[in-house]
């Protein structure tokens, strides 16, 4: 259970770093939409916090996104994506409800 937590708290400290995109297409994925990301078949850790495309990767490779189709366009990975089921939604729910507590105590 404690490498849950580690790894939900590695979670929500990335998506809590990220631009306004990510929290945007997170938002969909939460309304259970299918977005579609850019992916990176060779995952380089160091890229993970400045480009988006390394942090969608690495969820879906960790498990907290699944792939619904996968097209390669002009040389880049073009992938659907979407919340791959109810425990894992519930992860990224109260990693939006932390967002709020946080934003609410620092009102």
């Amino acid at each position: 259970m404690a490498e849950h937590r580690c790894s939900n708290a590695l979670l929500h400290h990335l998506l809590s770093k990220a631009g306004i995109e990510v929290k945007q297409q997170l938002e969909e994925l939460l309304q259970g939409k299918v977005i579609e990301r850019s992916l990176s078949e060779n995952l380089v850790l160091t890229d993970i916090g400045t480009k988006e495309e390394a942090l969608w990767s690495l969820l879906l490779y960790a498990g907290y996104l699944n792939v619904v189709s996968t097209e390669l366009m002009g040389g880049r990975l073009v992938t659907k994506i979407s919340i791959p089921n109810k425990e894992v939604g519930f992860v990224y729910d109260n990693i939006v409800k932390q967002w709020f507590s946080t934003a609410i105590s620092l009102s």
